[in-house]
């Protein structure tokens, strides 16, 4: 798979080869270059350069290793520990509080 860089490596190389034939029409800049690119691409997707991506992710998958441990447990003792007791229901306290208070106001309006 080419890289979206690489290509526009070639692109600009391209541009640079047409300025410099028009400067000089028997510059060749592609030996020169050849070295250039090579570095560069090794740089960019290297085997080194993936290899130690790969090691850069896994040392930080292993700093944090402790932390998920912590959280997993702390999830499953979610899990064992017993239910918290139901809360109690006040819906039958508020409609007789509801009530008597209607009551009141009502036998105060009416007498």
């Amino acid at each position: 798979e080419v890289q979206p860089q690489f290509t526009l490596l070639q692109k600009t190389m391209g541009m640079a080869e047409g300025v410099g034939r028009q400067l000089n029409p028997n510059a060749n800049m592609w030996p020169i270059a050849r070295d250039l690119a090579s570095e560069w691409a090794d740089d960019q997707g290297g085997l080194l350069t993936q290899i130690s991506a790969i090691a850069d992710k896994a040392l930080a998958f292993g700093m944090k290793l402790p932390d998920l441990l912590d959280r997993a447990e702390t999830i499953l003792n979610r899990f064992d520990a017993p239910p918290p007791p139901p809360k109690p229901d006040h819906t039958v306290l508020w409609v007789v509080v509801t009530g008597a208070l209607a009551g009141v106001i009502f036998g105060v309006f009416v007498i």
